[in-house]
């Protein structure tokens, strides 16, 4: 969790200087982190006052106006929450919030929103690393999609994407893409760099360029480890005791496919 120093240190400076937009961006992030969501209300309040279509500062609203009931305290990381992006046409659909809004904020505030019902005109899309991360209450998030590791054709178009601007020599391009089952996407990517790296340690040691070659993926694919194994272990324990309403099934499917559970 944020350092409650830290935080004291920045609500100081942003009295100090209330002008200062994304210095009160980063102390409303803090202090939703610290599981102080209605300190950070008046403060994005203030942000949205003078920018209601600021897209991330509506999400952090609706962050600090819902508890995460999902996640266990004892699991909260020290660290800034999961980043959340935000797109979509200008305003968000505040009518469910009218209520808690009018309790913290000004109802000058609340009657400037543009209220909207129509999602698709108005589509907000958030990531976390955690599935416990999305709150599923008062359809912050109306659905969900599971991102698994990328399977053989999007390992191989994730491969030819780092190489395309490489000398490369003749490659198994198939027998790297088996190889590298289990592999993220930032983990091909790494597996790219390290080959391009042995290619080039050995052009230097040589004296003579040379392209990439399979020997050098057969040597990286030896040091480049999967980086997801930490994260299916936490998720499969979620999966398989958090998982009342189903919405897990898919990962399940995914870990009882490979013998993960």
């Amino acid at each position: 969790m944020p350092d409650d120093q830290l935080i004291a240190s920045l609500t100081a400076a942003v009295s100090a200087h209330p002008e200062d937009v994304p210095l009160r961006r980063h102390l409303a992030e803090l202090l939703i982190a610290a599981g102080r969501g209605p300190e950070a209300v008046p403060h994005l309040a203030t942000i949205l006052a003078r920018a209601p279509e600021d897209a991330g500062a509506q999400v952090l609203m609706r962050s600090a106006l819902t508890p995460r009931r999902n996640a266990p305290e004892a699991s909260q990381p020290a660290e800034r929450p999961a980043d959340q992006r935000a797109s979509g046409a200008p305003g968000m659909d505040w009518s469910a919030y009218e209520e808690e809004l009018s309790d913290v904020v000004p109802p000058r505030f609340v009657g400037q929103q543009p209220l909207r019902a129509d999602a698709e005109r108005d589509p907000v899309h958030g990531d976390a690393d955690r599935m416990f991360d999305i709150e599923t209450s008062r359809v912050r998030l109306d659905r969900t999609v599971l991102v698994l590791p990328p399977d053989p054709p999007a390992r191989a178009a994730i491969l030819a994407s780092n190489l395309r601007e490489r000398p490369v020599a003749e490659i198994d391009l198939e027998k790297i893409v088996t190889a590298a089952e289990g592999l993220s996407g930032a983990d091909l990517t790494h597996l790219c760099d390290t080959a391009a790296e042995y290619a080039m340690h050995d052009s230097i040691s040589s004296g003579e360029v040379r392209p990439i070659r399979h020997d050098d993926f057969d040597r990286a694919l030896g040091e480049v480890r999967p980086s997801t194994g930490p994260w299916f272990a936490s998720a499969r324990n979620v999966a398989m005791f958090a998982n009342d309403d189903g919405r897990y099934n898919d990962l399940l499917a995914y870990l009882n496919q490979r013998h993960m559970l």
